[in-house]
């Protein structure tokens, strides 16, 4: 950009100073003309001042619009901040509110739900218990129905029996089987006529086969082989009763079943008593009592070995010697005088007992300085559930003798089973039947359902024990001097 000032000046050069004065104020052109300099130093202070007004008027609007701006900025950044805040509260709330709604919504329907259940399960439960009360109802029905009318049918046959008995078998005959019925036919008959004679009647009432099996010492087999045998020979008559695990049976005897009975039970019993009457009991009463003496001073011989005039030496020590009472104890007491050698002995067994057999005894460290400090005082030494030493050996004596006894029947019910089984293996069909319908008897129930099925049944294997128990057994045992 060319420099004006310097265009000036070369101006002013060229053209001549004209002294000639012009008063013309209007004239500025021509003023300009001759002094460009001044003008130009004034026009440039001039421009100057306006750039440095404009300047600091620019500096000023732009101060004030930046502090507009920035103020502006601020409260649209605070109006921004205030409002996101009340958004994000707004939100919050709005969310909190939508939980709590559908948190309570979901807990009404749960609880809708669960009351509808309830009273559904409620409504189920009580129509399935009057369904089984129904069912259970008419069932109970049904079951008396059948009962009275096969307890009608049943009195009915047995009063058209009992009508023709005369008939077909006299109470003589009856009488005869009676006297000579043996082994498990007479323990049975005489259990049954037993409770009936309790009873004060002709029926048994409820009773229960295992309880008469274990009581007579049967099998179940052999009881209800029996009973059908005993049915079948018209001196027991089976009323209803209960099939199941803890069913039960009902039986009725005669008359004059029961009545002949008796008598034999009578009759059975006089003779006993008179032959119990020729004894002579003095002399079985002094057998035993020598036995039983035999046995007390074999093992009172420790203790009277010592016996002598001083009844303190003849104290037993033995029982606690092992937990260190010495004689000189004794000497103790006996010149305390404090107590008696009776008691001392006494309390000397009681606490070798406690020591053995009792919790409390067993706890003392030094038993025998307990034991004195007692004695002492002039006590004695006394356990609750002492047993005398004679008696402890007699128990000893006894429970060994009934091991020896289990131990020897133990043996010989092996025995049995072993001989029963190779027995039974070497038997052919047709023995096999013969046994049955020698037991039973021909054209008896038990015959007839093993020539049927060819079966072994509990009835079937009954009536084949009971043939081996009472003959092959019997023989066998004669064989090995059992």
């Amino acid at each position: 950009m060319p420099n004006i000032r310097k265009i000036f000046k070369e101006i002013d050069k060229k053209e001549p100073q004209s002294h000639s004065k012009n008063y013309r104020a209007w004239n500025f052109d021509e003023t300009i003309r001759k002094h460009p300099s001044v003008f130009l130093e004034d026009l440039d202070n001039s421009l100057g001042n306006k750039k440095q007004n404009l300047d600091n008027s620019l500096g000023n609007k732009k101060q004030n619009l930046d502090n507009s701006l920035g103020n502006k900025k601020q409260n649209l950044d605070n109006s921004l901040d205030n409002k996101k805040q009340n958004l994000d509260n707004s939100l919050d709330n709005k969310k909190q509110n939508l939980d709590n709604s559908l948190g309570n919504k979901k807990q009404n329907l749960d609880n809708s739900l669960g009351n509808k259940k309830q009273n559904l399960d409620n409504s189920l439960g009580n129509k399935k218990q009057n369904l089984d009360n129904s069912l259970d109802n008419k069932k109970q029905n049904l079951d008396n129905s059948l009962g009275n009318k096969k307890q009608n049918l049943d009195n009915s046959l047995d009063n058209s029996l009992d009508n023709n008995l005369d008939n077909k078998q006299t109470k003589k005959e009856i009488r005869a089987i009676l006297l000579k019925l043996k082994g498990n036919n007479e323990k049975i008959i005489n259990y049954i006529v037993n409770i009936c004679i309790e009873n004060n009647n002709n029926i048994t009432g409820p009773i229960f086969t295992n309880e008469i099996a274990n009581e007579l010492n049967v099998s179940k087999g052999v009881l209800k082989t029996t009973i059908y045998r005993l049915t079948k020979l018209t001196l027991l008559k089976r009323l209803p009763g209960k099939v199941s695990n803890h069913g039960y049976i009902n039986l009725k005897i005669k008359d004059y079943v029961k009545n002949i009975w008796k008598e034999k039970i009578e009759i059975t019993e006089l003779i006993i008593n008179k032959t119990k009457s020729n004894l002579d009991n003095k002399q079985i009463n002094n057998s035993l009592y020598n036995s039983n003496s035999n046995i007390i001073t074999t093992i009172n011989k420790k203790e009277e070995k010592n016996d002598s005039k001083n009844p303190w030496m003849s104290i037993n020590i033995f029982p606690l010697e092992q937990y260190g009472l010495k004689q000189s104890h004794l000497k103790q007491l006996q010149k305390m005088n404090c107590t008696t050698p009776e008691i001392v002995q006494e309390s000397i067994h009681h606490m070798a007992y406690g020591l053995e057999n009792t919790k409390d005894t067993k706890k003392y460290d030094y038993p025998i300085k307990v034991l004195m400090g007692v004695l002492k005082k002039g006590d004695a030494w006394i356990e609750e559930k002492y047993i005398d030493p004679n008696e402890r050996a007699l128990k000893k004596i006894i429970d060994a003798r009934k091991r020896k006894l289990l131990a020897k029947q133990k043996l010989i019910s092996e025995l049995k089973d072993i001989e029963f089984n190779n027995w039974f293996e070497e038997l052919t069909e047709s023995k096999l039947l013969n046994i049955i319908e020698e037991t039973d008897g021909v054209g008896g129930i038990i015959a007839e359902m093993y020539k049927k099925d060819k079966k072994i049944s509990d009835m079937t294997k009954g009536t084949i024990l009971k043939y081996f128990n009472e003959t092959v057994w019997i023989q066998i045992k004669k064989d090995m001097n059992i």
